[in-house]
C-alpha cells in the first residue's frame, strides 16, 4: 500500500555494475522511480560536486541525499490525535524554520514531504481514504521563479503552498534563488461516480508543468532545465520533488 521503499545495488565489479545499469536502463519504465537510482548519470549527479550538492543560492553546500530514500518509514512528526488542518499547519510551522544555511536543508525537507503523506494515510484510512500529492519544488536558477498559476483540474482541495524559511514572497508568488517549497493536494473519497484522483497544473515564468497521481511531466522554458530528483507513485500518494536550473531547455 506504501509503494516500495528504495534500494541500494552494491556490485564486486566495473563489469557488474555496467550490466546492472544496462539491464535497469532497459526496464526504466517499468519503475516508478528510477531518477533516484544510485548508480551512474542519474540527476543527482546533475548538480552534485564529490560529497555535497551544489546549487546556485543555497548558502551551504548540502550533503549528498537521494530524494525518496525516507518515503515509507516511520515520522516523527506523526500525531493520530491531528486533524487534515492541524496536520497541515504544524508542517507549515515546522517548514519555516528550514533554511537553506544548513547542511540537511534537502534531507529535512524530505522528511517533512514524506510525513504530510504518512500522516495523511492515517487520517483517511479504510473507506475514507484518499489520495494525495506533494510536489517540492526548489529553485536552482540564480533568480527568482514566479509562480503565476496553480490549478487543482482534478482533485477536492484547494493547493496548500508551504514554502520554507523566508525564501517565499507571498505577496508576488515568487520563490527567491535557492529557496524550496512544498505544495500538498488531496482527492475526494473514491466512490461510483469519481476515481478520487488528483491533476494539478503550474505555470510559472521558467516552466510549464502537470503533475498527478499517475504521472508527472515538466517542459522548461528556454534557457532552462527541469531535472527531477523524484517521481515516486504508489496507489494512494504521489511524491514529487522538481530542481530548476538554467541549462539547455531540458527535462532530466
Amino acid at each position: 500500500e506504501l509503494g516500495v521503499s528504495p534500494k541500494v545495488l552494491e556490485c564486486e565489479s566495473t563489469d557488474i555494475l555496467e550490466n546492472v545499469k544496462r539491464l535497469m536502463s532497459m526496464q526504466a519504465n517499468k519503475m516508478t522511480n528510477t531518477r533516484n537510482c544510485s548508480f551512474g548519470n542519474n540527476t543527482s549527479d546533475f548538480f552534485m560536486t564529490g560529497s555535497h550538492y551544489d546549487i546556485i543560492g543555497v548558502k551551504v553546500r548540502q550533503q549528498k541525499y537521494i530524494f525518496g530514500s525516507v518515503n515509507c518509514q516511520y515520522n516523527n512528526h506523526h500525531d493520530n490525535s491531528l486533524d487534515n488542518q492541524a496536520t497541515l499547519d504544524h508542517c507549515h510551522r515546522r517548514v519555516r524554520f528550514l533554511h537553506s544555511d544548513n547542511s540537511t536543508f534537502f534531507s529535512s525537507l524530505d522528511e517533512e514531504a514524506w510525513g504530510l503523506i504518512s500522516t495523511w494515510r492515517n487520517i483517511y484510512s479504510g473507506i475514507h481514504s484518499r489520495r494525495c500529492l506533494v510536489l517540492g519544488l526548489i529553485n536552482g536558477t540564480g533568480e527568482g521563479i514566479q509562480i503565476k498559476s496553480t490549478i487543482l483540474l482534478e482533485g477536492g482541495s484547494p493547493i496548500c503552498r508551504i514554502p520554507a524559511g523566508m525564501d517565499f514572497d507571498e505577496l508576488n508568488s515568487i520563490l527567491k534563488p535557492g529557496g524550496a517549497i512544498i505544495f500538498f493536494a488531496w482527492g475526494v473519497s473514491p466512490n461510483l461516480n469519481q476515481g478520487g484522483s488528483i491533476h494539478l497544473q503550474m505555470d510559472s515564468n521558467v516552466f510549464l508543468s502537470h503533475f498527478s497521481s499517475t504521472t508527472a511531466v515538466a517542459t522548461p522554458r528556454t534557457g532552462y532545465s527541469c531535472v527531477f530528483l523524484e517521481r515516486s507513485i504508489s496507489d494512494w500518494w504521489a511524491k514529487f520533488w522538481l530542481l530548476i536550473t538554467t541549462g539547455q531547455g531540458q527535462t532530466k
